[in-house]
């Protein structure tokens, strides 16, 4: 490039055939050309970490689908622990109805209670196959195709620190590996641009065979330097500096707000892990105190020291408890998956 050695022949009227070929080598070119090649593998690897970035993303798509899925099972579990509370509700209501110790409304309002414990069943159920349907279009498969999960949501304590978490990301995060190489691709760009303002020497070869009607037939080779010397091209080359500089301006601000973007997602993914994990310990301080309570309430109702809406209100607590707990762990494996998002791992 910007080098051309002119072959001039002279040559007769009539038809005549001729081959040329030429080999040229770079002997100095003002660090043009070392300048092309960083700035190509430069841009190289910009895209190979835009393509981490975009697996990164459907890492994180598919765990998020992958722990509703869990979720729903979860949830499945807490409306069929209520329906079988209810269930033994309306069978306790009957007896006493028939033993005369109870009245036919306890029996209408635990039969209510179990008709809406059911009603919660099929709707967790069918949250459920929607959840595995957002599961299988994430992961790319056939909508029918069939599996099983076979993990459940559990809480696991997350280690490290917004400081080595920051550090990871820094030498991790895809998104600023591609910002930083796209610098360094324009810093390149513009060292090029620089390096065509100076003599550009190549060495070059031709070998040249001639066959003609007029002319006697012939071949020879020439060995020789070829010099470029950028006298005077209407400033087309001071505009191709300008340009790469302000080509790598932007890149050097994108490249600074990606590093801001990065540190305050990692930042805010911290934020929700910690907050995910005072949620977890809280709800499950409320599980065992509801699961605490609604034996004792049990027991009462049964030795007939209490009423049935004590009962009710109890198991109505554990339920709602129950699924605040799950909530609660789907919600610190998503924050987990979103800060391992934030610092590039997946």
């Amino acid at each position: 490039p910007d080098v051309s050695p002119v072959n001039s022949l002279l040559v007769p009227s009539k038809p005549f055939a001729d081959q040329n070929l030429t080999l040229m080598v770079p002997i100095y070119t003002g660090g043009r050309l070392q300048s092309v090649v960083r700035g190509a593998a430069a841009r190289e690897l910009a895209a190979k970490s835009m393509i981490d970035g975009s697996r990164a993303d459907i890492a994180l798509m598919v765990r998020t689908a992958y722990y509703r899925l869990l979720l729903a099972d979860e949830m499945i579990k807490v409306a069929q622990a209520r329906m079988d509370a209810d269930n033994e509700l309306v069978s306790n209501a009957n007896q006493r109805l028939e033993a005369g110790k109870g009245i036919k409304a306890d029996v209408d309002r635990a039969q209510a209670e179990l008709a809406d414990a059911e009603r919660e069943l099929t709707s967790t159920t069918t949250e459920k196959a929607k959840a595995a349907l957002d599961l299988r279009a994430a992961m790319g498969v056939h909508l029918d195709s069939d599996f099983t999960e076979s993990d459940v949501l559990a809480f696991t304590s997350t280690t490290g620190d917004v400081s080595s978490s920051l550090l990871q990301a820094s030498r991790e995060r895809p998104e600023l590996l591609a910002a930083r190489a796209n610098a360094s691709g324009a810093r390149s760009d513009l060292s090029a641009a620089h390096g065509s303002l100076m003599p550009q020497v190549y060495g070059t070869a031709m070998g040249d065979a001639f066959s003609g009607q007029s002319m006697p037939s012939g071949k020879g080779g020439t060995l020789g330097l070829v010099i470029s010397l950028p006298l005077f091209d209407s400033g087309q080359r001071r505009a191709q500096v300008a340009r790469a500089a302000a080509s790598l301006d932007r890149q050097d601000a994108q490249r600074r707000n990606i590093e801001l973007q990065v540190a305050n997602e990692v930042r805010q993914a911290w934020l929700d892990v910690q907050t995910a994990d005072q949620n977890y310990a809280t709800s499950e301080s409320a599980v065992q105190a509801a699961q605490s309570s609604y034996d004792v309430i049990r027991m009462r109702v049964e030795a007939q020291k209490g009423i049935l809406v004590e009962r009710l209100d109890a198991l109505t607590a554990l339920t709602r408890a129950q699924a605040n707990r799950a909530q609660a762990l789907y919600d610190h494996a998503v924050a987990v998956a979103r800060l391992q998002r934030a610092i590039g791992t997946y």
